[in-house]
């Protein structure tokens, strides 16, 4: 509440005070007058025609701010200013250093200016809202040793935290770095992902594993061997079935394509020579089937020979769904490309998918091969590591081409010096 103003040290200026109105007040006096002059030294003032108003004193506001601009942004930082003044600060601050190091972990993330000036409704200076951040920091920082004061200052400090930062930080976990994605990790269905970049050019790989059958003992063999025999058996008796159908339908077509006495020259029914029957043309499609079906299991049965020897097929590289030396012309583009997986042994044993975009073949193809690298040893840290940084296939490569310069014609380069 603000602070009443003072009308005067005298008595009749604190009945007036007091008072509910001037009018009421004067009445009082009026009845009371011998009682007032002997209390008090100053002369009543004289009668007003003002007097039978019912004049009431006007609502104070309940906050210092009401007069100010922004009176709920004063009102905040006050409170807030309040709370770093009545509990110490620590001693030291924490460094730079140790900052880095819990980030993500004890760091509070606050409101930013456009979500205060939102969820506030008013409007902040760049300076105003950096004082706001400022008290707040302190006041996260101040020494609470009350437990329910901490609680409550906690409650309210809570009403500024950005709750969507919070729970992007929480989910990195303590110590992890935000580049950890492009470094290479495995997601949840087994394949390992990362990404690298070189020069203006970004790549993105997707490594699967390709998983050979293991050589088994004599008797794993003797089982697929009978396994495989039997399904050929099978499909045989089938088609068999399908074969002595087929003669059948073509014994019966024979005899009904025979001439007699009611047909012509060319065998074919005088009363249907215009009209071809239904049952015919059913006749004809159930064998176009039966022979579809036949040419299918024939094509099964000679695949599936080669399926029980051949389990999986070797590794691919595709370049934005393309072969490799389809997207990559240039040898040594390709070349840079599987170095990686020619260093660590790999080549064959891995499904590799990139994702490249930006700059030219080489600053891509550098990309692809550092993006493929950190994939190789997310799959692999202990076989793949060692070889892959002794090659130095795992450092990026930072350089970039220096912009042209104006007046020059490169970046360095400058025109022959003419003297006149």
């Amino acid at each position: 509440m603000l602070a009443r103003p003072v009308l005067g040290a005298s008595p009749h200026a604190r009945r007036l005070l007091l008072q509910p109105c001037v009018a009421a007040s004067r009445r009082q006096v009026g009845h009371d007058s011998k009682s007032a002059a002997s209390s008090s030294k100053d002369p009543l003032p004289p009668s007003s025609p003002f007097d039978s108003l019912d004049i009431r004193p006007v609502q104070r506001p309940d906050t210092p701010s009401y007069f100010m601009p922004k009176p709920k942004y004063y009102d905040m930082l006050a409170a807030i200013t309040n709370i770093v003044e009545a509990h110490p600060q620590p001693k030291r601050l924490p460094s730079a250093k140790e900052l880095k190091k819990t980030a993500g972990t004890t760091t509070t993330h606050w409101l930013d200016k456009k979500k205060v000036e939102e969820r506030f409704g008013f409007k902040l200076s760049e300076g105003e809202f950096l004082t706001f951040r400022n008290q707040l920091d302190a006041a996260k920082r101040a020494i609470i040793k009350n437990g329910s004061e901490r609680h409550t200052v906690s409650l309210y400090l809570s009403q500024f935290v950005d709750g969507e930062k919070e729970t992007q930080m929480a989910g990195r976990g303590k110590g992890t770095k935000s580049k950890a994605k492009s470094r290479g990790h495995m997601d949840a269905v087994g394949r390992f992902t990362a990404g690298g970049r070189r020069k203006t050019a970004f790549a993105s790989v997707i490594v699967a594993p390709v998983n050979p059958p293991k050589p088994g003992s004599q008797a794993d063999v003797a089982d697929a061997l009978m396994a495989a025999s039997l399904e050929v058996s099978r499909l045989a008796g089938q088609i068999a079935k399908i074969t002595a159908r087929l003669a059948e339908a073509e014994a019966e077509s024979a005899a009904a394509a025979a001439p007699d006495n009611s047909s012509d020259s060319s065998g074919i029914p005088l009363e249907t020579k215009m009209v071809r029957p239904a049952e015919e043309q059913q006749q004809q499609q159930q064998q176009q089937k039966q022979s579809a079906a036949a040419a299918a299991l024939a094509q099964a049965v000679a695949a599936s020979s080669v399926d029980v020897i051949k389990h999986a097929p070797l590794g691919e590289v595709l370049v934005n769904g393309r072969a490799l030396n389809e997207y990559f012309v240039r040898e040594t583009d390709r070349e840079s490309v599987v170095q990686p997986m020619v260093v660590a042994g790999t080549i064959g044993k891995y499904n590799v998918f990139l994702r490249v975009k930006g700059g030219g073949h080489t600053g891509q193809a550098e990309a692809c091969q550092l993006a493929l690298s950190r994939a190789l040893v997310a799959c692999n840290r202990r076989k793949h590591l060692a070889p892959l940084s002794t090659a130095g296939l795992l450092v990026p490569d930072a350089r970039f081409v220096e912009r042209k310069k104006t007046g020059k014609p490169k970046a360095r380069k400058s025109y022959t010096w003419v003297k006149r």
